[in-house]
Parts: C-alpha cells; sequence; structure tokens
C-alpha cells in the first residue's frame, strides 16, 4: 500500500507540474501573440499614416493645377489595398502573374521603407513629385478631372512599401 500511495503522489506531483508548465507555455505564447500583434498594428498605422500623407500631396497637386479635389473613398482604398497585397505577393486574385498595371484606374508603386523614410521627410512630397514628372500615366490620372475619388492601398513587407492608388 505505502508503494501504490507514493505512486499516487509522483502522478499527483507529475501532473501539477505539467499544469504549470503548460500555464507557462500558455502565457508565452500570449505574450508572443499581443507583441506580434502589436508589431502588426504599428506597421498598420504606419501605413495608414503613408496613405494618408500622400491623399494630402494628391489634393496639394491637384490644387496647383486647378483640379478639383479628389475625395477619399473606402471601397477604392480597400481595391487598393488587395491590389498592392497582389503585388506583394507577385500574384493576381486569380492566381497568375503580372508584369504590367492591370487597368487604366490604377497605379502602383514599390519603394523601399528606408528610402520612403529618408525622402519623405527630408523633402515633404518629394516620393510623390518624382512620380508624377516621371510616370505621365500616373500624372494623366492624378490630374483627371474626371476622377473625383481615390484610394490608396499600401502594404509592407520586411523592406518594402506596395502603394497603389485607385482613381474613379
Amino acid at each position: 500500500m505505502e508503494g501504490s500511495d507514493q505512486i499516487k503522489q509522483q502522478k499527483k506531483k507529475r501532473n501539477a507540474t505539467l499544469i504549470v508548465l503548460t500555464l507557462c507555455l500558455i502565457g508565452i505564447l500570449a505574450i508572443g501573440y499581443t507583441l506580434a500583434s502589436a508589431a502588426k498594428s504599428g506597421d498598420l498605422e504606419a501605413r495608414k499614416d503613408i496613405s494618408q500623407k500622400l491623399f494630402v500631396v494628391v489634393n496639394e497637386n491637384r490644387d496647383i493645377f486647378n483640379v478639383p479635389y479628389a475625395q477619399w473613398n473606402t471601397d477604392l482604398e480597400s481595391l487598393a489595398i488587395n491590389k498592392s497585397t497582389e503585388y506583394l505577393t507577385g500574384m493576381s486574385y486569380y492566381g497568375f502573374k503580372y508584369e504590367s498595371k492591370p487597368w487604366d484606374t490604377e497605379d502602383a508603386f514599390v519603394i523601399s521603407k528606408e528610402e520612403w523614410h529618408r525622402s519623405y521627410y527630408l523633402s515633404p512630397g518629394m516620393i510623390f513629385d518624382t512620380w508624377m514628372n516621371n510616370d505621365h500615366n500616373f500624372r494623366i490620372d492624378a490630374l483627371n478631372r474626371d476622377y473625383t475619388k481615390v484610394g490608396i492601398g499600401v502594404v509592407s513587407d520586411q523592406n518594402n512599401y506596395y502603394i497603389v492608388f485607385r482613381w474613379q
């Protein structure tokens, strides 16, 4: 009987140890998840900040050329985010790789995070101005009086921002 009591005690200790280890593991996973979520939300905030700054610059440029301001459109933003995600993964919605812009109401750019932070904060709008001067189609779209709505989608990987302007 004494031996079976010792075995029961050892089982209880082992079970208690397993419970404590499981709870510690759950705690570690929860902390990791919280940190990952915070990092993603920080990146989300940075991406929203970029799209909002570009939206302001769009309208500043439209004002310079006496073109009515474009209005922010959340549906176009969603489409632009989806499309910039496709550019990030290199696949279209249907799984086909593409090299050129899929339709005329969209302009896409890839810029390194380092270049964005260095260029944009040294001279606000510098990157946008570069796009306006070097991409004829983007300039036409940005200054098109018929396009009264815009959505800007920004996604990122570790090194780059993928930015899509969607016009309507």
